[in-house]
């Protein structure tokens, strides 16, 4: 198969069919602005609406002086000149899709025919089976293409591998027999579900039964235990007021004894309480002060009768 054939192939068979194709979505796209939306994201992702032309800007051609290249300067401002950006060969414009240009039929139907022969020049390379496979093209096919594959993968062996796997998808759904299998399926397991759900109520009044009975059962607890703490919150909360109260009052107390005292004067009455309470707390009992007493009148009259200084005793210090 030679490159011409394979090109003629693509014009006289191909086009045509995605010029259906793309006629049929765009007249869809004119009445939901939605779907153009989304039409217009999927021709950009796979770069349909991109026009290449030649640019007229021309960059300035760069002459080499060879006598001058051993001239280290000569050869800095070169390299600068090839350095510097200089506008590309090609210029690129999108194409706009928009309700108003599409409503216009000059605009929409040169518009099919770019979009077809742009499909087309990517498909190029396509064999005569996948050729055969691509003329029966639908709008659906192509459009749920663009919708699940990438911009590499539009050539004629994926388009048409995606297109003959949808045809099949479609002959075994539509077929009778395929069709009487599965409502034969359907019809088991339903009936098959359904016995099971009547099997099954009986256990699940037994089950439900059994829950509700632990779950009242673990219910009557928690509410006892709910109530038992909130009985003691409520203790507590009283205990706290009660304390509350008997600290107000006996602040107010102090303050109505303190009242028309200098700060000096209630410091002192302060460290007198402390002192009085500290001796009654740490009161003596009589029998060991009297011990004490005793203990310390012996000790003295021992050391008066028996001590001595300089081997002179007491005594005769004193008498």
């Amino acid at each position: 198969m030679t490159g011409t054939n394979t090109a003629a192939t693509i014009d006289t068979r191909l086009f045509p069919v995605f010029q259906n194709i793309y006629s049929s979505l765009l007249n869809r796209a004119r009445q939901d602005s939605d779907f153009m939306r989304t039409l217009v994201e999927y021709l950009k992702k796979f770069n349909l609406l991109t026009v290449r032309e030649e640019s007229s800007f021309k960059p300035k051609e760069i002459v080499v002086d060879h006598a001058q290249l051993s001239d280290a300067r000569y050869r800095r401002s070169l390299i600068r000149k090839l350095k510097a950006p200089r506008p590309s060969a090609y210029v690129y414009h999108t194409l706009p899709v928009d309700k108003e240009r599409l409503d216009s039929e000059p605009y929409s139907t040169a518009l099919t025919e770019f979009l077809a022969q742009m499909t087309c020049i990517k498909l190029s390379d396509a064999a005569y089976d996948e050729v055969l496979v691509l003329a029966h093209l639908s709008e659906e096919v192509l459009f749920a293409f663009f919708k699940e594959r990438m911009q590499f993968e539009l050539t004629a062996e994926t388009l048409s591998a995606f297109a003959l796997r949808r045809m099949c998808e479609r002959l075994v759904d539509d077929n009778p027999h395929y069709q009487a299998a599965v409502a034969t399926i359907r019809k088991a397991g339903a009936e098959a579900r359904a016995k099971l759900r009547q099997e099954m109520s009986v256990v699940n009044e037994v089950l439900l039964a059994d829950f509700n009975a632990r779950m009242a059962e673990h219910l009557a607890g928690s509410n006892k235990r709910s109530d038992l703490f909130l009985a003691e919150l409520h203790q507590a909360a009283e205990e706290r007021r009660a304390a509350e109260r008997v600290n107000e009052e006996r602040q107010a107390a102090e303050d109505a004894l303190n009242f028309g005292k200098t700060e000096q004067q209630i410091f002192a009455e302060k460290v007198k309480q402390r002192e009085r309470e500290y001796r009654l707390a740490n009161k003596m009992h009589p029998l060991l002060k009297v011990t004490l007493w005793a203990g310390a009148i012996a000790l003295t009259a021992a050391f008066v009768c028996f001590g001595e200084v300089d081997g002179v005793a007491i005594l005769d210090y004193l008498f």
